[in-house]
């Protein structure tokens, strides 16, 4: 007799009817599982969140070596059950977790034991709340919990700024990050690695959210006290990146919780140069403020600054950029432009076609071209800053008029506002802000 028979033996002689609790390799269809689940352990998906009476409902998964890159995949004929339970009577689990299930010996179900949870071991610190009576006016914010296995590679970074506001159209939240281009809001497209789609939140009749990408690929929800888990994988769409170990967690989760709606340009924790609202950027008095998402700086109370610029990593490097303006003197400094930029604002009419940066192209002593070559303003397009009889003057096509703001001898930078008439000559019609600077 072996040393395991032996062991087996002594302990059906202390506790009678061991084996039969145990159980044998073989099938079996106890604690609400399908005919043909083998007894002994095996890889399993939970199926649901927990059930206080039936505990977790899982289906078996298996490793599939037919694919270009093996991975474990659900059955094909699929074989599942309910009364999963785990050694820790862990209640959080979501629906997609996988790991390794087998009989309890006391025959009073399945032992769940986790891999890793949804989006792996990562996930398992996300923190999260439930969603629940949300108002139209409150906007939400959207971050990245985890992501492994072929999702190991996801952009982190384009989740700095993420975030919701009610659309009537939708009847739920649509997300936005801020685009300094346009300059505004524009929807959030997030890229899993293998395709984007915008993401929208909307809720069913009896109230579950549910969060879609791209307006087909819907994510596993899991709810918790005052926000929500959403996590996407091979099993509902989401597919791309590199497929790993077939051992691995193969997804990636992301949290919605509510936030208060942020001021317009701001893109994470970073210095801004700012103005009070109703200025414009460009005026007088432009400040370097630090603006951080833990102390509510971002938040748009009413009362909020207007952003000109930024994030930045330092105040050095902010007050290098932001621009306090002196009178409108337009007396020629003798400044020797090395760096020269104009940044275009304030724009109406078709001048939008301009860009918003525009880098020189020749410069020298009090002298830059900037030129315009974006259709349909590259025609005529072209800035022209020249000191003539003493004086700057700034040239545009054949402007109507052209206004001095201000001047900043150090840092440099002059302002100016535009107003331009239709015109053969002119790369637009319209007004807008011409800011030269030279750090």
């Amino acid at each position: 007799m072996t040393d395991l028979e032996r062991r087996v033996a002594d302990l059906e002689r202390r506790v009678p009817g061991a084996r039969s609790a145990l159980g044998t390799p073989g099938t079996s269809t106890a604690f609400g599982a399908a005919a043909g689940v083998y007894r002994d352990r095996f890889p399993a998906e939970l199926t649901s969140t927990f059930d206080p009476s039936a505990g977790y409902s899982w289906e078996r998964v298996v490793l599939d070596r037919t694919l270009a890159n093996p991975e474990v995949v659900a059955a094909t004929a699929p074989q599942s059950g309910a009364y999963a339970f785990t050694p820790d009577n862990d209640e959080s689990l979501a629906a997609g977790t996988r790991g390794w299930l087998e009989a309890d010996p006391n025959a009073g179900g399945w032992l769940f034991l986790s891999a890793g949870g949804a989006g792996g071991a990562a996930c398992e610190s996300a923190g999260c709340d439930g969603l629940v009576g949300l108002e139209e006016e409150w906007c939400l914010k959207l971050t990245l919990a985890c992501h492994e296995g072929r999702f190991a590679d996801m952009d982190e970074e384009q989740f700095t700024a993420v975030f919701g506001w009610y659309d009537e159209v939708e009847e739920g939240w649509i997300f936005y990050v801020w685009d300094p281009e346009v300059p505004d809001w524009v929807e959030f497209e997030m890229d899993w690695g293998g395709g984007t789609g915008n993401v929208v939140l909307t809720f069913e009749a009896d109230g579950t959210p549910v969060l879609t990408v791209g307006g087909t690929l819907t994510m596993y929800y899991e709810p918790c006290a005052t926000g929500g888990r959403f996590t996407g994988g091979p099993r509902n769409g989401f597919t791309g990146g590199t497929a790993p170990d077939p051992c691995e967690p193969n997804a990636f989760t992301v949290v919605v919780e509510c936030s208060c709606c942020p001021i317009d340009g701001w893109q994470g924790d970073g210095w801004y140069c700012i103005l009070d609202t109703g200025e414009d950027c460009g005026d007088l008095e432009n400040a370097c403020v630090e603006l951080l998402e833990e102390n509510g700086d971002h938040c748009d109370d009413g009362d909020a600054v207007t952003i000109c610029s930024g994030p930045y990593a330092t105040q050095e490097e902010c007050e290098g950029a932001c621009v306090t303006l002196g009178p409108a003197d337009p007396t020629c400094l003798g400044h020797v432009f090395t760096n020269a930029t104009a940044t275009i604002s304030n724009k109406t009419g078709d001048c939008s076609c301009i860009p918003d940066t525009i880098a020189a192209g020749t410069q020298g002593t009090d002298a830059a071209t900037f030129p315009i070559t974006n259709p349909p303003c590259g025609a005529n397009g072209g800035i022209f800053l020249s000191c003539s009889g003493g004086n700057y003057n700034l040239a545009v096509g054949s402007t109507d008029s052209v206004t001095l703001v201000g001047v900043s001898a150090s840092p440099f930078a002059l302002v100016y506002d535009v107003d331009m008439s239709a015109s053969g000559l002119n790369p637009c019609t319209g007004t807008f802000r011409v800011t030269i600077t030279d750090p």
